[in-house]
């Protein structure tokens, strides 16, 4: 299979209407080819910080060209910018056979990444819930991580906000988080 994705110009071209016209639109995404076109435009379109809460960064999403490339230009635009990362279900071997890992080593300096000692609950059916939230502003929630399903949007700064003092919250608590190497 090609790195490819089969998304429609279409969907392109809405997702990059609302991310150029900061427009406060909630965007679902019902698969994953949809699901690396928004996170990795909301990506693309931060400025001082991206974090990510997540199950382990091993999957076929957080390998493709679109999502590393988005992650590459976030980091590499200003040494000031900053990656945090919180895994609930951290494999060091795994992840540090990935792509995605083999991009953030050359960042280390501004990537943070710490794993949930255990896991949280944080669906009525134990499923985890995973996020990606940028200055304030932006975000991508997954409701349903095996088929990708999640909301989205470039300009929601309340939900943003409350998303990402969420992540700080359990991220700066070490008595749920370790700290780990890039």
């Amino acid at each position: 299979m090609s790195d490819e994705l089969m998304v429609s110009d279409t969907y392109r071209q809405h997702i990059e209407q609302l991310a150029e016209g900061d427009i406060d639109e909630t965007i679902s995404n019902s698969d994953m080819e949809h699901a690396i076109v928004l996170v990795s435009r909301i990506i693309k379109g931060a400025q001082n910080y991206v974090h990510i809460l997540c199950e382990n960064m091993n999957s076929v999403a957080t390998s493709r060209a679109e999502y590393l490339v988005a992650i590459e230009l976030f980091l590499s635009g200003d040494r000031n910018r900053k990656m945090k990362i919180l895994f609930a279900d951290y494999n060091k071997n795994s992840f540090n056979k990935s792509k995605v890992a083999t991009l953030l080593k050359k960042y280390k300096e501004q990537v943070e990444m710490k794993r949930l000692k255990k896991h949280i609950k944080v669906h009525s059916n134990n499923s985890p819930i995973n996020w990606t939230v940028c200055d304030d502003k932006s975000y991508r929630l997954e409701t349903d991580p095996k088929k990708y399903r999640a909301l989205g949007n470039f300009n929601d700064p309340v939900l943003a906000k409350s998303l990402n003092n969420k992540f700080e919250k359990l991220f700066c608590d070490d008595s749920k988080t370790q700290l780990l190497t890039a």
